[in-house]
């Protein structure tokens, strides 16, 4: 913008300059020049975000700061503002900045030397794993004045001039560990027993919406379940947990009641984490499996030794898996009149024992006590028997 000026030639002389020799500094009275000041604003933009650690669900606030360096204003100011895929939700957008799309706009900002702040908020989404899902890039895509370091609207990716600038969150991750506990590893076949589920954060953010999977085999027949938080759909076999506060535990008890079936792999229960709102860091220890082995003895405590062939025997069920088993029954009076080491459901009213005193050994209709140990170091059954002819 220097215009220069000189005379270059002249019919006559000249005492104290000689034409059209200007050096550059118009030093001689017949050169000149003139400038105008051209209006300049150095301005330059940065991101920020209020959470760098937000979690999914959390609101967070962007900040988009414009500031100049030069005494001139900013006129004619226009931001562009892009929003990724892991927010949603954009609120409060400051200055009459437009949302289109995923695209805010402000265009007519004025930046004096005490700069501009243009702010949104927006909520964090859940993780998807695609890249830079978080990374919030904005720039200066034009003005009325020049600047001297940065052009608009030029933004080739790296945000490497000063007009122009990303901030991003971590990407939310915790670690959910699935443990499971049963309260009776060896209940009776009929019997109620208790599995405890317990989901535990390790990581330091929430874990929201977890669902762990439990699925009852057939050999349990759901009978409810209590839990700390969230609920357990019997019809899905899930539980549904809001939230798991960081370095903290929720718990599921579910009760059933032990079924009779032949194949032991239908007593495994296995607790699985199937998914959550944030990354979770370990899939290690997202399962547990508890193995219960069913004591399946069920003793029919009447029979009739008539020969008819219905309930003949003393029946007892599953004694076959206990081969180490001792079988003793007594009378009313407290003697033995039966015992056999290795029960085999054979007893059919005809005594062993020395109290006997009837003809062909064959005992009378009565009440009979009777204490079975099954060999394998769990609690001796005992109870009443009834003969009857």
């Amino acid at each position: 913008y220097l215009n220069i000026a000189q005379i270059t030639a002249s019919d006559q002389f000249d005492p104290d300059s000689e034409p059209n020799n200007d050096d550059g500094d118009q030093s001689e009275d017949d050169e000149d020049s003139a400038f105008i000041e051209v209006p300049e604003s150095d301005l330059s933009l940065s991101k920020s975000v209020s959470n760098t650690n937000a979690n999914v669900g959390e609101v967070v606030t962007f900040t988009v700061q414009i500031d100049n360096a030069f005494p001139d204003n900013g006129t004619g100011v226009a931001v562009q503002d892009i929003i990724p895929i892991g927010y949603s939700n954009v609120t409060n957008i400051s200055n009459g900045g437009l949302l289109t799309g995923n695209t805010i706009d402000w265009t007519g900002i004025t930046v004096t030397t005490a700069g501009t702040a243009l702010t949104y908020q927006a909520t964090v989404n859940a993780p998807t794993l695609q890249a830079d899902e978080y990374l919030n890039i904005a720039q200066i895509t034009a003005s009325d004045q020049f600047d001297p370091d940065s052009e608009p609207n030029n933004d080739d990716g790296d945000q490497s001039e000063d007009d122009e600038d990303s901030a991003f969150i971590s990407i939310p991750v915790t670690d959910i560990e699935i443990t499971k506990t049963v309260n009776n590893p060896r209940p009776n076949i009929g019997e109620q027993i208790q599995f405890t589920i317990t989901a535990s954060n390790t990581g330091s953010i929430s874990g929201t919406t977890v669902v762990i999977e439990d699925v009852l085999l057939t050999g349990y027949s759901f009978v409810s379940a209590t839990a700390t938080s969230g609920a357990y759909d019997s019809a899905l076999s899930q539980w549904t947990i809001p939230l798991v506060a960081g370095s903290s535990a929720e718990s599921l008890t579910i009760a059933v009641e032990v079924l009779d079936v032949t194949d032991e792999a239908e007593y495994n229960n296995t607790a699985t984490l199937i998914s959550l709102d944030q990354v979770d860091t370990n899939s290690g220890n997202n399962q547990d499996t508890v193995a219960v082995s069913p004591i399946c003895i069920v003793i029919f405590n009447e029979f009739s030794p008539n020969n008819d062939g219905v309930n003949d025997v003393f029946q007892i069920d599953c004694i076959d898996r206990f081969p180490n088993n001792r079988l003793l029954i007594y009378n009313r009076w407290g003697n033995i009149v039966y015992q056999k080491d290795g029960y085999d459901n054979t007893f059919v009213g005809i005594s062993n024992g020395r109290a006997v005193i009837y003809t062909q050994e064959r005992l009378p209709i009565g009440t009979y006590f009777f204490v079975l140990d099954l060999g394998d170091g769990s609690k001796t059954r005992t109870g009443w028997l009834y003969l009857n002819r």
